[in-house]
C-alpha cells in the first residue's frame, strides 16, 4: 500500500495538512467456504481471497443488504457469521474500510430453512459401529458438510440422497442411549 501526505493549496499556497490516504490493492473475493446456511443465521462463513487489509479496523461483510462485522485471519482470510434472512440466494462483499467501499467481486451465499429431522432407520445398532443409519426428515441440503453427529464426540460424515433422506454410519460406543 502506498501513502500519500495530504496538501491543501488555498489560492496557490501550499499547506501540509499532517494527513495522510492509504491506497490499497483492491481487494478480491475468491470463495465463500461454506456457500449456504440457514435462514436463522449463524453459520460461520470463512471468505477466502486476496488482498484483504488485515492490519486496519475490523473488515465489514455485506450479506444482501445486511452489513455484520467479521474478523481478519490473514490478508487472504476472514471470517463472518451470517445474520438471519430469508430463503434464497445473496450477494456477499467485504470492506477494507469500515463499509465505504465494498469489493467488486461479490460471491453468492444461498440461504435456506433449518433441516427437520423426523426419524432414524434403525434408530438402534451394535455397539461397534458401522450400522447404515437412514435419517429421514425435511429441507436437507446437497452441501457436502452435512454431517451425522452421535454423542458429543461421534461425528461422521453424511451421504445426502435427497431434500429429505440422507445416510451415515454410526460410531463405536459404549452400550446405552447416544443423545
Amino acid at each position: 500500500p502506498a501513502v500519500l501526505r495530504m496538501r491543501l493549496t488555498p489560492g496557490g499556497e501550499s499547506q501540509a495538512l499532517g494527513l495522510a490516504f492509504e491506497m490499497q490493492p483492491v481487494a478480491k473475493i475468491f470463495s465463500l467456504v461454506p456457500s449456504s446456511g440457514v435462514t436463522a443465521g449463524g453459520t460461520r462463513v470463512s471468505i477466502v481471497g486476496e488482498n484483504f487489509a488485515s492490519r486496519t479496523d475490523q473488515p465489514v461483510v455485506r450479506f444482501g443488504k445486511t452489513d455484520v462485522a467479521a474478523r481478519w485471519l490473514s490478508s487472504s482470510l476472514a471470517v463472518v457469521i451470517s445474520p438471519q434472512h430469508t430463503s434464497g440466494p445473496v450477494v456477499v462483499e467485504l470492506s477494507n474500510n469500515d463499509g465505504l467501499d465494498f469489493t467488486a467481486s461479490a460471491k453468492e451465499f444461498s440461504y435456506h430453512p433449518e433441516p427437520k429431522l423426523m426419524e432414524l432407520v434403525p434408530s438402534r445398532g451394535g455397539n461397534e459401529g458401522s450400522t447404515v443409519v437412514m435419517v429421514i426428515g425435511e429441507g436437507f441440503q446437497a452441501s457436502g458438510s452435512m454431517v451425522c453427529r452421535f454423542g458429543l464426540n461421534g461425528t461422521v460424515m453424511a451421504s445426502y440422497v435427497s431434500s429429505s433422506f440422507a445416510t451415515c454410519l454410526s460410531v463405536p460406543r459404549a452400550t446405552g442411549h447416544v443423545g
